[in-house]
This record gives structure tokens, C-alpha cells and sequence, in this order.
């Protein structure tokens, strides 16, 4: 699924593909690199988690529920989450006791959103026909400029950080 609509990547891309279907394509093929390169959002590595009871009678679920496991004090109040697949448990307590439960979506940053745009746009561009004749390497006319996950993409989706020296 991508992380921009349609409206948001063409407000960010100008000749984006007109029509829908294309662009949902890219994007979704840009948030499938991206999401390769870029580190979890929710990390999964913690002592929590969240386990599913369901009770069948007769062929029929009949109840469920859902189980906290985690090392809070007894008279925890606010929230709790708990990462899963590109989202997140989010437990609400009042005073240790469990007032609710939700499924609530990771927010991504904005860096990624646009991220997804340029790679979008950057494998748009692999698929045209070069207009620079420096593209046609051979002469044949079938040179093909390719634009892997570029170094823009990257930085935006893992940015490295300076690191000062005094020489």
C-alpha cells in the first residue's frame, strides 16, 4: 500500500501519469523499494506482545479476546503500544485497568512520503524512450537509462549523519 495518495503525489509530481490505475502501479512498486531499504518504523524487538484468544462453541466463535503481555505498574494510566506489521496495538489504561484497545497506523514521516514520489517518478523515467542521444550507447536506438533506488531516495530514507573531524 502506498504511503501517498494520488492527489499527494501528483501535487508533488507534476507530469505524473494521468491516469490512475498507472500511477497507483509506481507508487506502489516505489513503496515496495523503499520499504526494502528504509529501516522499521516499529521495531518488533521488545519484551511485549499481544496475543489473540478465541473461544469456538459449536462450529461458532463466541468470544475473543485480546491479551497484554508487558511489565507495567500496577497503576499504569495512558497509553501502551505494541508494534506489529505496519501498525501498531495501541492499549489505553485507567489506573492499571485496560479502558481499551485499538489498531492504529504508523505514522510515516514525510521525508518517506516523498521518497516514494521521487522513486515513482524515477522508475516512471526508466520506462521512457531516451530523448539524450548519450543514452544510445550502441547506435541501435535502444539504450536504457535505468534509475535504481538513487542516492536522494536513500538519504531521505536512512539519512546518514555528518560526523565532525578537527584535523
Amino acid at each position: 500500500m502506498a504511503w501517498n495518495t494520488l492527489a499527494d503525489a501528483r501535487a508533488i509530481w507534476r507530469d505524473a501519469p494521468a491516469d490512475d490505475p498507472t500511477l497507483g502501479l509506481y507508487l506502489e512498486s516505489a513503496n515496495a523499494s523503499c520499504l526494502a531499504y528504509a529501516p522499521d518504523l516499529a521495531s518488533a524487538d521488545t519484551e511485549e506482545s499481544v496475543t489473540f484468544g478465541v473461544t469456538v462453541a459449536d462450529g461458532q466463535i463466541v468470544a475473543t479476546d485480546l491479551i497484554l503481555s508487558a511489565d507495567l505498574p500496577d497503576d499504569y494510566t495512558g497509553t501502551f503500544d505494541v508494534p506489529v506489521e505496519g501498525a501498531f496495538f495501541r492499549f489505553t489504561f485507567a489506573g492499571g485497568v485496560v479502558g481499551g484497545a485499538e489498531i492504529a497506523q504508523i505514522d510515516v514521516p514525510s521525508a518517506w512520503k516523498l521518497a516514494e514520489v521521487m522513486q515513482a517518478r524515477n522508475l516512471f523515467n526508466a520506462g521512457q524512450s531516451p530523448t539524450n542521444p548519450s543514452s544510445d550507447w550502441d547506435g541501435s536506438g535502444y539504450g536504457v537509462a535505468t534509475y535504481p533506488l538513487d542516492w536522494t531516495v536513500k538519504q531521505l530514507l536512512r539519512p546518514e549523519q555528518g560526523v565532525g573531524a578537527i584535523w
